[in-house]
């Protein structure tokens, strides 16, 4: 980086002739917001992946564990927080789509050019909806109408067909709507709240990874939300 820096450096010098105004007012706050960083001198805290990954999926998992604040605590307690929202479309539910999708393609009740549709308050039809994408299959969400209409916008901007339930069927009623499509044309029924591929993603994952990073320290209590028999 230091050699590009210096090229670019350079070539500034160089042209600086050629430059108007205007271009030689930006290479002048470039040159001064380089050495604004340099001076910081903050070095990179780890490597990353090692590499670029193949596709968004990959990078679904091993999110960090964050100690709060000790100010934040009650007294002589140390609490640690996983932090899922890490996760691409910063939620847990892309632990769930994603096992889900990958369990059914292993079976083969999922194929391509295959529909998936799936009822969901939010979280999970925006993690369906980006594993589709990635993928190439289509994507159909029953919601219904009170729940958040910036998610409904998010689904569709990842390619998926949100299909809004009367309020008065509430939850209930976008299950038994996607249960009745799948059922009509044949489409690949998620099923978050059955699957095993659900309780078993996070057996094979989200488990170790909180005992791994908690290695030699222990703890005592374990607290979470219980949610489309995540923990069943």
């Amino acid at each position: 980086m230091k050699f590009l820096g210096a090229l670019l450096l350079l070539a500034s010098s160089t042209h600086g002739a050629f430059l108007s105004p205007s271009q030689k007012g930006n290479v002048a706050f470039r040159t001064e917001r380089q050495s604004a960083v340099q001076s910081l001198n903050v070095k990179a805290r780890g490597s990353g992946y090692g590499e670029p990954l193949d596709n968004i999926s990959e990078a679904v998992g091993n999110t960090p564990m964050v100690k709060i604040s000790d100010r934040l605590c009650p007294e002589g307690r140390t609490i640690y927080a996983k932090c899922e929202f890490f996760n691409p479309l910063s939620s847990v539910k892309d632990r769930l789509a994603l096992s889900i999708i990958e369990t059914a393609e292993k079976e083969g009740t999922l194929k391509p050019g295959d529909t998936v549709i799936e009822a969901t308050s939010g979280n999970t039809g925006i993690a369906v909806a980006m594993m589709c994408a990635q993928r190439g299959y289509k994507c159909v969400i029953t919601m219904a109408e009170p729940f958040s209409v910036e998610r409904r916008k998010l689904m569709r901007m990842l390619g998926a067909k949100v299909i809004v339930t009367p309020k008065a069927g509430k939850g209930t009623g976008m299950v038994e709507k996607a249960a009745e499509l799948a059922e009509k044309h044949g489409w690949f029924l998620c099923h978050q709240f059955e699957t095993e591929a659900n309780w078993k993603f996070h057996e094979a994952t989200t488990g170790p990874e909180i005992c791994n990073d908690l290695e030699g320290k222990g703890f005592d209590y374990w607290v979470t939300g219980a949610y489309a028999s995540i923990w069943s």
